[in-house]
């Protein structure tokens, strides 16, 4: 018991760790391949990501997390199933939403309309993962859990290098 507690504690801490390491490491080779202007519209594109991704989430990993224990798998399976209709609907506003304002925020972040209609975009696919991440944690499956989390780690790094 106590052995599989450390072990699990390993791979968890290490995964997320690591992942937590990802942009640092990663610096040295954006700047070298990036310019300025690329490197900040990187930027903005990342923290755009990330104040639109809890929009569209709503927490959706933490009540997959909680519910797991107090229900049944296939009532779980259709708590996730409407979770995943209420995310997309909050994409189709959003996407609605973007649409309606995308030339002030062009103006505003000074980017390209590909670029911020990728924002929504790359805001749901987190919400993918986070959730196959959420289900491998509360069924302890850290070493699918350690591998996942870096897949899509590697994932997240090429498309910042594209």
């Amino acid at each position: 018991m106590i052995r599989r507690l450390i072990n699990d504690t390993l791979i968890y801490g290490l995964s997320k760790s690591f992942i937590s390491m990802i942009p640092i490491l990663m610096l040295p080779i954006l700047t070298k391949y990036l310019s300025l202007e690329e490197y900040g519209l990187l930027s903005i594109i990342e923290i755009s990501i990330l104040f639109v991704a809890p929009i569209i989430m709503m927490n959706i990993d933490g009540l997959i997390q909680v519910k797991f224990y107090q229900v049944d798998k296939s009532i779980l399976s259709l708590y996730i199933t409407n979770a995943f209709l209420i995310n997309t609907v909050n994409l189709a506003i959003l996407i609605l939403f973007v649409f309606l304002i995308q030339d002030y925020l062009a103006s505003i972040l000074k980017i390209d309309y590909i670029y911020i209609w990728l924002i929504p975009i790359f805001s749901f696919m987190r919400i993918v993962s986070g959730v196959v991440l959420a289900i491998y944690q509360v069924e302890s499956k850290p070493t699918k859990y350690g591998f996942f989390a870096l897949f899509h780690a590697g994932i997240d790094f090429s498309i910042s290098i594209l």
